[in-house]
């Protein structure tokens, strides 16, 4: 008989990709896990949330499949909003552990007191969950969608193994109704069980998955892991003579393996090289991309580049190599805001400083191949002597590799005047400036920060600092436009943001918006053109990775393709609306919200954890796909570098014709190479 379970068991990982190649691979470790889970103890041991508060569970007897009592699980009745009910132990676990659960389910014969909606269904779900605790992916059985299905099927789900960070598994018995319906559903469960499978699979795991070396390091390594158990075999190949690697095979139980790679520049002749490392294992592949630059003949300029506006373009006139200025030519922004974070980066401005630091020859360098021109930064670079020799190599690499950078200059967008000088100063002559930003979504007022960060109580007041702040930079800086960066362009009232445009902060030359009206923004630029002579972009647009199926606490799983397709149909209607391609367009372009994932977000604040926390946009139900947003999760590479699928959309968007000018200016380190 356990044989014969094992098998089924074997069956079902073999269907989700995780079948062992024999038999004696996998056992079950225990017997049922769970604490009373036939009922017959009533609900002790179990938890339970639900919403709308007319939904819930109980145990009874009229539920049971054996013994004396089952779970009588129900939604809420006369309501057409969404609702589930759900009741849930958790277990502890480890990342690489396998699970399998199963129950009986039934939806008991139609009455007065049973119903169900269409469209509802019940099933059987498994979730790992982090220390916080946040569900880290959840996996459901099938699913039970019909009426009056009396208890015969055993609803059975069987996981991978247990993703990093994994503390504990939650088994849940799950009961979901759509919006739309006043009918109540109910379902019955009984004989739960959750068992640990043993399963001696090894799993190749790599991070980071690319390094950065810039044109000054020339030490780097990544780790081999063991992500599942047994014993990993590995075997390293790599694909140019211009680095070495330390080891290129061995075996991976429990331990780490750290891989050095060692570049040498010497005899090289071009400015940027590419590589790949190959890693094969007994159990999955994965490669690491390798950047490295040498020193550009030609010193980086001492003058700034010219930047203008003209009607709704910007026209750019870049510093050339030789200090000499090109012509002027209309700019389409194409890029990412940038906040680089590494798992353990803390909010405090000191470490979120450090790294850029940390992160910039990497970043630029995916960046660039991802067809961008442009950064958007929050938070300044530093500019204290500790910090200014970082900060300024930051911007001759953003030179070197044609990235312009629109810098925040009241630190964070919080209204800091005091930062103001010193960042203007500091910055302003150098060739990668592109734009001066003051404020982000400073007109949008929460409990948690009044206007412009927490300094006034009323927007016209805001307003007023603003225009102060603009005036002292141009005091400061007349080669350069200064940006003041909006939440929505009609909130409070599109009269109220249009007596800021254009009666109170006329100093203001250029206007971004953080905008999430949904796959499109609408009727956002004839709003914007009926309202103002000066250019508009997109300081932020995008939408999270993470696909929230409910909360509270916020459940789902990392959906790529759902963030990709989004950003793609994004892409599409703003390329229609370019000023550099029409002067009669209002846009100048956009920075996706944004590059890497930042851990430090939400949740409990736990550097090293990766929450799914988040808010709901009841403000817009289709601002994201699901009508969440997943705070720690809106990258379009991870915290680790890995690349989503919108990486890969957004770096053919970028490159295609919609975003090119036929005129286009070669890249800074080409023409470094044709001026030599």
């Amino acid at each position: 008989m356990k044989k014969q379970r094992i098998f089924m068991i074997l069956l079902r990982l073999a269907i989700i990709g995780n079948a062992l190649s024999l038999l004696e691979n996998i056992a079950i470790a225990d017997d049922n896990l769970l604490t009373n889970g036939d009922f017959e103890n009533a609900s002790s041991n179990w938890h339970s949330t639900w919403t709308p508060m007319e939904s819930g569970w109980i145990c009874t007897q009229t539920a049971a499949r054996s013994g004396n009592y089952g779970a009588w699980v129900y939604t809420a009745a006369n309501s057409t909003s969404e609702a589930f009910s759900y009741f849930y132990q958790d277990i502890s676990a480890s990342s690489g552990e396998v699970f399998t659960a199963s129950a009986y389910i039934q939806t008991p014969a139609p009455s007065q007191w049973v119903d169900w909606a269409p469209s509802s269904y019940a099933c059987v779900r498994l979730a790992f969950l982090s220390s916080t605790p946040s569900t880290l992916v959840y996996y459901d059985s099938t699913q039970l969608t019909t009426a009056d299905t009396p208890y015969g099927s055993l609803y059975s789900v069987t996981t991978p193994p247990a993703p990093e960070g994994t503390v504990a598994v939650r088994f849940i018995c799950y009961l979901y109704e759509p919006a739309g319906n006043v009918k109540q559903s109910v379902v019955n469960f009984d004989d739960c069980t959750l068992e640990k499978i043993i399963v001696q699979q090894p799993q190749l795991s790599v991070n980071p998955v690319s390094l950065g070396f810039g044109n000054d390091i020339t030490t780097l390594s990544f780790n081999i892991k063991n992500s599942g158990s047994g014993t990993l075999s590995w075997n390293i190949t790599k694909n140019c003579d211009w680095f070495n690697i330390s080891s290129t095979s061995g075996t991976t139980t429990t331990e780490t393996d750290t891989i050095t790679v060692t570049v040498n520049r010497s005899g090289l002749n071009m400015l940027n090289y590419n590589g790949s490392i190959a890693i094969t294992s007994n159990n999955g592949d994965k490669s690491v991309d390798v950047f490295m630059e040498t020193t550009p003949a030609t010193a980086i300029p001492t003058q700034p580049a010219l930047v203008t506006t003209n009607g709704y373009e910007l026209m750019l006139k870049r510093r050339l190599p030789n200090g000499a200025l090109d012509i002027a030519r209309p700019y389409i922004i194409k890029g990412a805001a940038w906040s680089p974070s590494s798992i353990g980066t803390i909010s405090a401005y000191y470490s979120r400083r450090a790294a850029f630091g940390d992160w910039y020859r990497l970043d630029i360098q995916l960046l660039k191949e991802m067809n961008a021109n442009t950064v958007y930064v929050f938070l300044d670079f530093g500019t204290d002597v500790t910090m200014i020799a970082t900060a300024k190599a930051i911007l001759d690499y953003c030179y070197q590799n044609g990235i312009m950078v629109v810098m925040t200059a009241d630190e964070n967008g919080s209204d800091n005047t005091a930062n103001i000088p010193q960042v203007v100063n500091t910055f302003k002559n150098h060739p990668a400036i592109l734009m001066w930003a003051l404020g982000n979504e400073w007109n949008l007022w929460r409990p948690d920060r009044p206007k412009y960060y927490n300094h006034y109580d009323t927007l016209v007041e805001a307003a007023n600092a603003m225009q102060s702040n603009a005036l002292l930079i141009k005091s400061l800086d007349n080669n350069h436009p200064v940006a003041s960066i909006l939440g929505e362009i009609n909130y409070p009232t599109q009269t109220e943001v249009n007596d800021i445009v254009n009666s109170i902060c006329t100093a203001v030359d250029v206007w971004g918006a953080n905008i999430y009206r949904g796959h499109e923004f609408y009727m956002l630029f004839t709003e914007w053109k009926n309202m103002s002579t000066k250019p508009l972009f997109l300081s932020e647009f995008g939408t999270d990775a993470f696909h929230t199926t409910s909360w509270w606490p916020p459940i789902g799983y990392e959906d790529e393709t759902m963030q990709a397709d989004y950003v793609h149909r994004q892409c599409l209607d703003l390329s229609e609306e370019l000023s550099a391609k029409n002067s009669s367009k209002v846009c100048l372009g956009g920075t996706v919200f944004e590059f890497n994932d930042e851990w430090l977000k939400c949740g409990t604040g736990e550097p090293d954890v990766h929450d799914n926390d988040g808010y709901e946009t009841t403000w817009n139900p289709i601002a994201h796909p699901d009508g969440f947003a997943n705070e720690e999760w809106f990258g379009i590479v991870s915290v680790d570098r890995e690349r989503r699928e919108s990486y890969y959309v957004l770096k053919n968007d970028f490159g295609s014709t919609a975003f090119t000018l036929q005129n286009r200016l070669p890249m800074p380190w080409l023409m470094l190479l044709l001026l030599e």
